[in-house]
């Protein structure tokens, strides 16, 4: 099964194309101005703790324009407080400063999902007290999705009967796309994940599968669990999205971009296949010595960046503009490898050399970066404390979260980084 964003990542029909450039749509607004000695300077700042009873941990969940960074707080799964119902997973929202609780009324936990630029955030909601489970640690039963602005409920969306929601995605009209998981009796799944299509205060269900990703033109990219297939929602129809293959297992998540265009890398067999879904058309992505590439993003001109797993050897970060060949992507100081893990609207990327917390490597310690084609920066950094680097996102003007954690994902801490302000004329 793949993983399912939430998140903030991841169709053959008439012709398997070979991999040749993109029309791309007209150029995104230019990317903010910097002078020369400006050029990828960045202040960085931590966000501080969140404020629930017995936290451990705080995971980032997504980046808006306004800087704006949405949150979710964990507590202890073995402290008393969580096991008393005293402390629950709570969503908050910070930019600078006190980092901002939104609580419901009416609801005992709530979990972010995504945020938009007219200043809406999407949350999942529980009136049930948190459930540690043996498998996914600290938990929770969403039996709704709610629509939240400025400190106000603008909707509330129940789960249907039986079901509760997994995840959930938000687009520029406000629109909602959830999916729900297994419907259980008595330990027996009774039905499968089912995607559903929220907007004018309507909740459609659009069948089996579960969301992946979801644009402004209400598309939805997605996986059928049962059948192991990728699947596309268009204007309310479902249609698998053909592979070539019959591989059931090394699903990775699928990709949306606002024209259509959907992106995943899956197993058949060892190796390692990305496609393209573009219309009609399937494009199978360049290799590099003959391994895929495992696509970690997408933006709007088509430009992909992700991942050649070497397995036992230093993986590769590479880019794809549409070309013939996969682009290796040199990382500062030298460093023998790395992952790219988002690219935004201008082509700027952010990735990370893991490296070793403790120095073990003898030559580096591991760093987050910031590039585009012309060249990759590293990016200040107070300390590397963590064992797991998670790469965030980077939005159209540059703002960076990424993240640092224990060596099971734990004890997660969030980094903020902005572009420097531009000398005054």
């Amino acid at each position: 099964m793949p993983p399912h964003p939430g998140a903030h990542a991841r169709r053959w029909c008439c012709a398997l194309a070979l991999a040749s450039p993109l029309a791309r749509p007209a150029e995104s607004a230019a990317a903010p101005t910097r002078t020369d000695d400006h050029a990828w300077c960045y202040t960085h700042e931590q966000v501080p703790p969140l404020g629930i009873v017995e936290e451990m941990s705080q995971s980032f969940i997504d980046l808006d324009e306004r800087g704006r960074v949405l949150l979710d707080a964990h507590p202890d799964d073995t402290g008393e407080a969580w096991a008393a119902g005293e402390s629950s997973i709570t969503a908050f929202l910070w930019s600078s400063g006190q980092p901002e609780a939104i609580v419901i009324d009416g609801f005992l936990q709530t979990g972010g999902q995504a945020l938009n630029e007219r200043g809406e955030v999407l949350l999942l909601a529980t009136n049930e007290p948190g459930r540690a489970d043996d498998d996914w640690g600290i938990s929770a039963d969403w039996t709704h999705a709610v629509l939240w602005q400025d400190g106000a409920v603008v909707a509330t969306i129940a789960a249907p009967d039986g079901r509760t929601f997994t995840h959930g995605q938000l687009n520029e009209l406000g629109h909602v796309a959830l999916s729900t998981d297994y419907a259980w009796d008595d330990d027996v799944a009774t039905a499968p994940p089912h995607t559903y299509l929220w907007r004018d205060g309507q909740l459609v269900d659009l069948g089996e599968g579960s969301l992946g990703d979801f644009n402004d033109r209400d598309e939805i990219a997605g996986y059928d669990d049962e059948l192991h297939e990728y699947v596309m929602w268009r204007q309310g129809e479902r249609h698998i999205l053909p592979r070539g293959c019959d591989a059931e297992w090394g699903m990775g998540a699928i990709h949306l971009d606002e024209h259509g265009r959907a992106a995943a890398s899956f197993n058949c067999g060892n190796p390692v296949f990305s496609l393209l879904w573009s219309g009609d058309e399937v494009i199978e992505l360049p290799t590099l010595g003959g391994r895929g590439m495992t696509i970690e993003a997408m933006n709007d001109r088509g430009e992909i960046v992700g991942v050649v797993r070497a397995f036992g050897e230093d993986d590769v970060p590479v880019r794809w503009d549409g070309g013939d060949e996969l682009v290796v992507v040199p990382l500062p100081s030298g460093a023998p490898g790395g992952e790219l893990g988002d690219i935004n609207g201008h082509g700027q990327f952010i990735g990370a050399y893991p490296g070793d917390p403790f120095g073990g490597d003898g030559t580096h310690g591991g760093f987050f970066f910031v590039g585009d084609e012309d060249g990759t920066h590293e990016l200040p950094l107070d300390e590397l404390w963590g064992s797991t680097m998670l790469v965030g996102e980077i939005n159209e003007s540059g703002v960076i979260v990424n993240s640092m954690a224990g060596d099971v994902g734990d004890h997660e801490h969030t980094i903020v980084w902005r572009p420097c302000e531009a000398d005054s004329p």
